[in-house]
């Protein structure tokens, strides 16, 4: 198989397994619709980021591949936490949103920094939809997190 393309089906695969995950999670939690929404980005966004932390990992210990993902993949599954800790309290949104931009803007320098490399085609495709998927997950959590933010205003 070509280079990036395991990667691109995984990311697929991942991301519906995340969103259902999350909203699985929210089922049996009484939570504003914002928090909600919030908590689901929180789970999905876990759910990939901890996949492919995983694979980082995996090719650092086992194939001495040095890989950024082992460290950037890991400061968003911090991020995620602390999105799910937001969620389920309710308040501290100003915080996580710095926080999902900076962990999403590593990750996607990660990828942009790839694609200065000498790639094939189907991994540099891989590169490119990374940074535009993690790029869309942070402004789409900080989105999110904005309306939890408004729908705690005291007014």
């Amino acid at each position: 198989m070509e280079a990036g393309l395991p990667a691109i089906i995984l990311l697929a695969i991942c991301s519906l397994l995340g969103l259902l995950s999350g909203v699985l999670a929210t089922s049996k939690k009484c939570l504003s619709n914002a928090a909600a929404r919030v908590l689901i980005h929180s789970v999905a966004t876990a759910t990939v980021a901890g996949t492919f932390w995983l694979w980082a990992l995996w090719k650092v210990i086992v194939t001495h591949d040095p890989d950024l993902g082992a460290l950037s993949f890991a400061l968003v599954l911090f991020s995620c936490y602390n999105e799910y800790k937001t969620a389920m309290r309710g308040d501290g949104a100003s915080c996580q949103k710095k926080l999902l931009c900076l962990a999403t803007a590593v990750i996607v320098s990660n990828y942009t920094y790839a694609l200065s490399l000498p790639l094939g085609s189907t991994l540099r495709l891989y590169m490119m939809l990374g940074a535009a998927y993690w790029t869309a997950a942070g402004l789409w959590g900080v989105y999110l997190l904005g309306q939890l933010q408004s729908s705690n205003l005291p007014f």
